[in-house]
């Protein structure tokens, strides 16, 4: 062990002129500090052989609001097919395709056609599980009069599709809209 992190564990560290010395968590806390930093008084200090070296950095804290974890939001993407017609996709945070529309022949066609995926989305029963010719499993989302709105990819597995059902009515309600026509 070297000084510095014998000097680091002991009760009477006082990083950098701290008003206050650091006692070190419990070695069965599970807090594990970096080996190339010390963590203090919620600032990161890079470490060196010869002690604390450089400016801190503050490390961010759960509850400032200033500092907002981003969550990635789904996306519907409207886009025209070769032959004229409308569709759209529904993409999750990750940009993974989570659902596609059937064909429309109008812009505004689509547009319904996400209106009622956000509503039928909701609704457990709205969804459909099937497995393809080829075995894999996949689901279609449908409207109350039974018309098929979207389909999604084909799975591995049936637990994979079921995360893809989840998916679906996680991202499906609060989707922004991209027109790419």
């Amino acid at each position: 062990m070297t000084s510095l992190n014998r000097l680091a564990q002991s009760e009477s560290w006082n990083p950098a002129g701290a008003s206050t010395a650091l006692t070190p968590p419990p070695p069965d806390s599970g807090i594990i500090f970096p080996s190339s930093s010390i963590q203090t008084m919620g600032f990161l200090y890079p470490k060196s052989p010869l002690g604390l070296q450089g400016k801190p950095t503050e490390l961010p804290r759960i509850s400032d609001k200033s500092q907002p974890y981003k969550i990635m939001a789904g996306k519907f993407e409207i886009k025209k097919t070769a032959s004229g017609q409308f569709m759209f996709n529904l993409k999750a945070g990750n940009g993974e395709i989570i659902l596609t529309s059937e064909q429309y022949v109008s812009k505004a066609g689509a547009s319904n056609g996400i209106a009622s995926v956000r509503t039928n989305s909701q609704i457990d029963s709205r969804f459909e599980e099937r497995t393809s010719t080829g075995g894999s499993p996949y689901f279609v989302l449908k409207a109350s009069n039974g018309e098929i709105i979207g389909r999604s990819e084909m799975y591995s597995s049936t637990s994979a599709m079921k995360n893809g059902i989840g998916s679906v009515k996680s991202n499906a309600p609060s989707a922004t809209v991209s027109d790419l026509t």
